[in-house]
């Protein structure tokens, strides 16, 4: 009888420990479970997967942080550290397609080729600052969902919503990202709140030249 209780404590133990490691291999981010939606269809009522975003920034001083998703703020904002690189990808897609994004960065000006579906953009380990931005959708997925982002900048604080390859951007301030929201809507959809995900819009501008 001993023996049988023991066994189920350590099968319980067992069991506790491999959840815990599974969160720690995926950074604490449960977010590749599928969000889901209600849709209308000839036979009634069914429920479909709707895609994540999901983004994580390589920070001055910090290093890589660990993986965002749908709207959740990465990187800074309010201690004065640069972005420096940003990965970005999709989870749970039901279309084709893929994300894109380019980065203007400090010496180097604008990427010259686009990445995609969680290759990294910017530099890590160069003291670059990432200074603009651009994301957008490709395939089935562009035809069905907008891609909104903003990012936080240096002086300014949150600028305005872009979307699908606008540029989010400070231009001819030589002034650093700090962090950044990114959010799929449906096609057509209204943009995200100003104060989305508890962050204040400081300036409605997507692009603010000197």
């Amino acid at each position: 009888m001993r023996a049988m209780k023991c066994w189920k404590r350590l099968t319980a133990f067992l069991l506790s420990f491999v959840m815990v490691l599974g969160l720690v291999l995926t950074n604490g981010i449960t977010s590749e479970a599928a969000r889901k939606e209600t849709a209308w269809t000839e036979d009634g009522e069914i429920e479909v997967t709707v895609p994540s975003v999901m983004y994580k920034t390589h920070v001055q001083s910090f290093g890589w942080q660990n993986w965002k998703l749908n709207g959740d703020c990465s990187g800074t904002f309010g201690k004065s550290k640069r972005l420096e690189g940003i990965n970005i990808k999709l989870s749970n897609c039901g279309y084709s397609g893929s994300v894109q994004y380019r980065t203007h960065i400090q010496s180097y000006g604008w990427e010259n080729g686009w990445k995609q579906d969680g290759a990294m953009s910017g530099t890590s380990g160069q003291a670059k600052r990432l200074e603009a931005i651009q994301i957008r959708l490709t395939g089935e997925l562009a035809q069905h969902y907008d891609i909104y982002y903003r990012v936080h900048a240096q002086h300014f604080g949150w600028l305005g919503w872009a979307k699908n390859g606008e540029s989010s951007v400070t231009a001819g301030y030589a002034y650093r990202l700090e962090g950044i929201q990114i959010l799929l809507v449906p096609k057509g959809a209204a943009a995200p709140a100003s104060n989305y995900g508890g962050m204040i819009q400081n300036n409605p501008s997507t692009f603010i030249a000197r």
